[in-house]
């Protein structure tokens, strides 16, 4: 499974490498950030897989997330772009889908003081390590 998010990340970073350098759309950088966004989500989620300690597989189960929230917003614009609606997306509106995603991170990064993202905590890390919490 490691060898096969490796191989994601990979692909991915492949993929929006080659989407900038021949950007001839306007659709261009909102496939770039998609293809970046699941780049991320694959490495992170390697790297929690192949970390350590439970410190760095919590702290990289964390830092996921920051692939995970932009996804949904990107692949909205995208899609948009490719449908020839392109004029819907504003900077006003791109920065709107964006307020939930940045709330769910604020959320994440500081559970530690309020826990309304996730209480207690408990990190199982067997063979198919997962992180068990109670929702806030």
């Amino acid at each position: 499974m490691t060898a096969i998010l490796f191989v994601g990340f990979a692909a991915g970073l492949a993929t929006a490498l080659f989407a900038w350098r021949r950007r001839a759309s306007h659709v261009t950088p909102a496939f770039v950030t998609s293809a970046l966004s699941i780049s991320w989500w694959c490495l992170a989620e390697a790297l929690v897989s192949v970390a350590a300690s439970p410190h760095s597989k919590a702290l990289w189960a964390d830092l996921k997330y920051l692939g995970v929230v932009v996804l949904p917003g990107s692949f909205v614009i995208l899609a948009v772009r490719l449908t020839g609606c392109g004029r819907w997306v504003t900077t006003r509106r791109r920065l709107a889908l964006f307020v939930v995603p940045a709330a769910t991170l604020a959320l994440l990064f500081t559970n530690s003081r309020h826990q309304l993202f996730a209480v207690g905590g408990r990190a199982d890390f067997g063979p198919s390590w997962e992180r068990v919490w109670q929702p806030g």
